[in-house]
């Protein structure tokens, strides 16, 4: 027979995330043991190795600024000046017309210049005073495309672990090489401990060098429910940051979190508490809640919320629905969500809190081939 864990190899081959794949092939090898495995850890060793080619979204970011006066009070005079006069005919050796087209009226009106018998001006002038802000503006532009991307991948499967390492480059045009490698051992005691690290030649936003691990362990506590609890952290080695004081959705450089889950027939229950900023002694600490539960003929509905926090910027509400559209094996999902993030950019020039909500909705329409 041949073994599952060379089945197993192939599933567990890494995908970039995000991507579209348009090529991708790989070889196994496993040697079978002379008698039956009896646990786990007798079952055969796979390795499995592949190549993948396909396109990964890039950011291109862009950086402007500029000033601008925001007044905060009423304008007071603080002294005027006028002053009139005329002459005589001005224009009488000088020829020539002045020419005055009204588009509104249209009309056009022609004025001879040796006509003119009288100049008369009027000039005033006033000096005031106005309370105002001087605003400095910095602006950050992002634009996505898809570009190239090749990865060699491969992995090494056992009963008990599966040990991934790979290779590869984003967008030859201006080449970001990356090496990387992670870990996953699942105990006889239902304990599960992963970690993983990747190298990034030229870091970005999205494609930065990092270091993550978690351990957590399942127990039944009854017929009916299944616990789950651990703690997980992961390093940000070099992200770049964005605009200063600019607080965005998962900028933590880097975060600790305790997680707990209940999963039973009525469906899957977490709480999560998280550190973000742990190095940089500007540490935010959030808690958030949700719930997975089945409504009717695989649709599932998701709702996450946030009561405490005091991060520059979280994801406050989240409901999400997925939902089968036949009942067919491998059919379409409709997926939607909406979310409300909440934004705190400090205080301004009068301490007074600037603070900023966002609701965003996403639909897609998730298809296997």
């Amino acid at each position: 027979d041949i073994s599952n864990n060379l089945f197993f190899a192939a599933n567990n081959v890494r995908v970039p995330s995000n991507s579209f794949s348009m090529f991708q092939t790989g070889t196994g090898r496993v040697t079978h043991p002379a008698s039956s495995p009896r646990n786990p850890d007798e079952t055969p060793t796979v390795f499995f190795n592949s190549f993948w080619m396909g396109v990964s979204p890039i950011r291109d970011v862009t950086l402007s600024s500029g000033t601008r006066v925001r007044t905060t009070g009423d304008r007071r005079i603080l002294s005027s000046t006028y002053r009139q006069d005329g002459t005589g005919p001005a224009f009488e050796d000088i020829p020539g017309r002045i020419t005055i087209i009204d588009d509104i009226a249209r009309e056009i009106t022609t004025l001879e210049l040796s006509n003119l018998d009288d100049l008369f001006v009027q000039v005033g002038i006033d000096f005031t005073r106005q309370r105002a802000v001087e605003e400095i503006l910095t602006r950050q532009t992002s634009r996505f495309s898809y570009a190239p991307h090749f990865s060699f991948t491969g992995n090494r499967t056992d009963g008990r672990s599966v040990w991934r390492y790979y290779a590869g480059l984003v967008n030859p045009a201006n080449a970001n090489f990356y090496i990387g490698s992670d870990y996953t051992w699942l105990g006889e005691n239902n304990v599960r401990f992963a970690a993983s690290t990747e190298l990034y030649s030229r870091p970005d936003r999205d494609y930065f060098s990092n270091v993550a691990a978690s351990v957590s362990h399942t127990t039944r506590l009854n017929a009916d429910n299944v616990l789950t609890y651990g703690i997980s952290g992961t390093v940000e080695l070099d992200r770049p940051s964005g605009l200063p004081d600019a607080p965005t959705i998962g900028q933590g450089n880097d975060q600790v979190e305790v997680f707990g889950q209940v999963q039973n027939q009525m469906g899957i229950f977490t709480a999560r508490a998280r550190a973000s900023n742990v190095r940089n002694g500007n540490t935010g600490r959030a808690l958030s809640l949700g719930a997975n539960v089945p409504v009717f003929d695989g649709a599932r509905v998701t709702l996450e919320g946030t009561p405490y926090a005091n991060e520059d910027s979280y994801i406050q509400l989240r409901a999400g629905l997925s939902m089968p559209l036949s009942a067919n094996q491998g059919a379409p999902v409709l997926r939607a969500q909406y979310a409300r993030v909440k934004y705190d950019f400090g205080r301004d020039a009068f301490g007074q809190r600037l603070r900023s909500t966002e609701n965003t909705f996403l639909a897609a329409i998730q298809m296997n081939f």
